[in-house]
């Protein structure tokens, strides 16, 4: 079996792009509801992990594309230049 990461929680309300069927979003403090997500995920995957693998692969890429070292270096950039006045 090929492992995979799956995130379930909830966004901090910085990461909301990421939950874009990347994850399954919690809504803060409600454990009942992260317990029934837990719940269908390991239902789901047990019967047919295809769709559970696929969301993950997407959010890798996802990841891979838009938080690259590169483009952390590049916001890093733009934002001194916006705060020193040259962009």
């Amino acid at each position: 079996m090929t492992p995979f990461l799956l995130l379930i929680g909830y966004d901090g309300r910085g990461g909301s792009e990421f939950w874009q069927g990347h994850g399954i979003r919690i809504e803060m403090g409600d454990v009942l509801g992260y317990g029934q997500a837990m719940e269908q995920v390991l239902e789901e995957y047990s019967r047919d992990p295809s769709r559970l693998k696929e969301m993950a692969r997407e959010a890798g890429a996802f990841i891979r594309e838009n938080y690259s070292l590169e483009a952390e270096k590049q916001s890093i950039v733009e934002c001194w230049e916006k705060i020193l006045g040259g962009g």
